[in-house]
């Protein structure tokens, strides 16, 4: 799999930081280097990740970079390394990291289906989404006057790992909302 520029400058950008303990004039040298190498990992990854996802318990799978590329796996029942390692490509096999979790990805959906149709129900504009590394579900809605009617309308069992904050939200960008004294803001 080749992967467009566009993609190579993004993983130059997020894999690796300059090492500045290098002379003078090695630094490029070495982050072109590393971000090749990243992005030779990276071909591996989506192949793995269909592959993992089969497995029982599965809950999420994400790469950090600091400080060093590792790609973390999570289960609710996380199995015998050996099982990860296998469904694995050789070059990505010693750069996994199997963690638990407390939700598998069915788990996650579910959860975030309720807290859409908690808060559509409650007529609250929102955003929601879900962080594998820190297992919290995050909402934010357009003001802090609806913060805490968020927080109420969520389901019960979601509320003590769900993080509800004011910032800004998405606006439409149908053609309809872009004409001339149209309002874009998000509708219910």
């Amino acid at each position: 799999m080749k992967l467009a520029l566009p993609m190579l400058l993004l993983l130059a950008g997020a894999c690796s930081r300059a090492d500045s303990s290098l002379p003078a004039g090695q630094e490029a040298t070495h982050h072109a280097r590393s971000t090749f190498e990243v992005a030779d990992l990276h071909e591996h990854v989506v192949p793995f990740n269909r592959r993992v996802r089969e497995v029982p318990g599965f809950s999420d799978l994400w790469i950090e970079h600091e400080p060093a590329w590792r790609l973390i796996v999570a289960f609710t029942a996380p199995p015998a390394r050996q099982t990860v390692l296998r469904l694995a490509p050789e070059p990505i096999r010693g750069r996994i990291e199997i963690r638990r979790a407390k939700r598998t990805q069915a788990e996650i959906g579910a959860a975030m289906d309720a807290i859409a149709a908690a808060l559509n129900r409650g007529g609250v504009d929102y955003t929601a989404s879900y962080s594998p590394k820190n297992e919290r579900f995050a909402v934010t809605v357009g003001t802090a006057a609806n913060i805490e009617r968020a927080r109420l309308l969520l389901p019960q069992h979601l509320r003590g790992d769900t993080d509800v904050a004011a910032g800004p939200l998405p606006v439409s960008l149908t053609p309809q909302a872009l004409e001339p004294g149209r309002s874009s803001q998000p509708r219910r």
